[in-house]
């Protein structure tokens, strides 16, 4: 049975040397790229919403049309 002290050189150096190692390598992985995607996913999420308010804004100074409504915010009718 390999002990954490080899384990952890086993995933340092990138070779996982059992199926088990693989896998843990794989899931942690995963894990890793998910995590990173969410926080893309956050800010463009952020950025859409500015460029939503930016063109609202511009067409409000431009008199064109109405100030365009979050689509976050329900109009109560």
């Amino acid at each position: 049975m390999k002990s954490k002290r080899d384990q952890h050189y086993m995933m340092a150096d990138g070779n996982p040397t059992s199926v088990q190692d693989l896998s843990a390598f794989v899931i942690t992985a995963m894990k890793l790229k998910l995590f990173f995607f969410n926080i893309l996913l956050d800010e463009m999420g952020t950025r859409i919403d500015d460029l939503e308010k930016n063109v609202s804004d511009l067409m409000t100074l431009a008199g064109m049309d109405e100030p365009v409504e979050d689509s976050k915010v329900k109009k109560n009718t």
